[in-house]
């Protein structure tokens, strides 16, 4: 299959995602980067609306200005986790 490259800017956005802009930063517990690395304890994740900007340690992932930190105790963070598992039927 092939065709032209997608353009972000162009797919649908998720209802309730943040708009563009919208900065966030969320810690966990623990962070599982993918791609087979192993998970980070004490992992952070820096969001600009729906867009991942930066994942990794706690201490490494950059604190903007005036943002405060959303800190989830005892969870795991899962960046970039798409769940594609629905039942269409039940809906």
């Amino acid at each position: 299959m092939s065709g032209p490259p997608l353009d972000p800017g162009r797919l649908p956005r998720l209802a309730g995602s943040p708009a563009p802009g919208t900065l966030q930063r969320l810690s966990a517990e623990r962070l599982i980067p993918g791609a087979g690395r192993d998970p980070i304890e004490h992992g952070a994740v820096l969001l600009d609306g729906d867009t991942i900007l930066a994942a990794g340690a706690d201490a490494e992932v950059p604190i903007p200005a005036g943002l405060q930190t959303v800190h989830f105790d005892g969870a795991t963070l899962l960046p970039g986790l798409i769940d594609a598992h629905t039942h269409l039927g039940f809906a």
